[in-house]
């Protein structure tokens, strides 16, 4: 089940759950959410850089069994096709390792182009297409 949601991270039961970062700035305004995203930059293999990531295990305080932080770069430079592509990078990998459940917290932050669709249609666009599966026309496997 793919989930997307504006709840803080700490009301969201699932498999994992997924939040969003930018390397100099905070997208999120509830506490516990915008601190699991600081904790997140103090690890050395995660900047919040376009395309990093980093996953936490059973983190206190929070229900889904595992967060994923995703970085996004810069936020003068975000634009739909990051958040797009991340949110499909993030499926994908929640596929991979076999999850029946994944929820993503969408960013509190409007993106700094007024084209751009808000943060909420991208993310789930990306969540969708990175979801579908193509099963016709396929030969089983003997």
């Amino acid at each position: 089940m793919l989930k997307i949601s504006r709840k803080g991270i700490t009301a969201i039961k699932t498999d994992m759950a997924v939040l969003f970062a930018c390397e100099d700035k905070s997208l999120y305004k509830g506490a516990a959410t915008a601190n699991l995203v600081q904790r997140a930059k103090t690890y050395p293999e995660f900047d919040g850089k376009a395309a990093s990531e980093l996953l936490f295990y059973d983190v206190a305080g929070v229900a889904a069994g595992r967060v994923l932080v995703c970085g996004l770069g810069k936020i003068d430079d975000l634009n739909s096709e990051i958040l797009r592509a991340a949110a499909g990078r993030a499926v994908t990998k929640g596929i991979g390792m076999k999850l029946s459940s994944i929820a993503i917290c969408v960013p509190e932050v409007v993106l700094p182009d007024p084209e751009e669709l808000p943060s909420a249609g991208p993310v789930m666009e990306g969540a969708c297409l990175a979801n579908h599966c193509y099963d016709q026309y396929l030969e089983k496997k003997e």
